[in-house]
């Protein structure tokens, strides 16, 4: 099997993670995916996003792994009350870089306006907008976080960084 390129939606209650092999048929390029429900403790919600992503590589291994860059969850209005949310954030993609680092696998982080101007054509575009993408794309009904780390997958697959 050919390696996939992974793409990671972190969010502060879900998480959504996708594996793409841009080579495969229109219809079966899309291996995996998954959305995570949070758990009460982080570092299972962690344990847990690194051992979906040990299954992948175990199985198809990974090309690269794009996430948003999580810098955006201290940007704008309300940041500063949903700290502790935003701390687990952290820890996470701390974590996935540290699990990329160990295991020699490029690990990208991308501002979400930027992937989604290139993917959707606009970089303002709302996550329904990856949902209505991703539906078009590939035939798949997903939710919000799945579609959004497709989208990145794609996006890594196409060539960005």
């Amino acid at each position: 099997m050919r390696p996939v390129v992974v793409g990671l939606d972190l969010g502060t209650a879900l998480c959504g993670i996708a594996a793409y092999d841009p080579e495969m048929k229109r219809g079966s390029r899309l291996r995996a995916s998954k959305v995570l429900k949070p758990l009460g403790k982080q570092v299972e919600r962690r344990w847990q996003v690194v051992s979906i992503l040990e299954k992948i590589r175990q199985r198809a291994g990974i090309q690269a792994l794009v996430m948003e860059d999580i810098g955006i969850f201290f940007y704008g209005g309300g940041a500063h009350a949903r700290f502790t949310s935003i701390k687990g954030v952290i820890a996470l993609a701390a974590s996935i870089e540290d699990w990329c680092f160990q295991q020699r696998i490029p690990c990208y982080q991308v501002v979400p306006n930027h992937w989604r101007k290139v993917v959707l054509g606009n970089g303002r575009a709302k996550k329904k907008d990856s949902v209505a993408w991703v539906k078009k794309e590939f035939d798949k009904k997903v939710g919000d976080d799945e579609a959004e780390a497709i989208a990145m997958s794609c996006y890594l697959a196409k060539g960005g960084k």
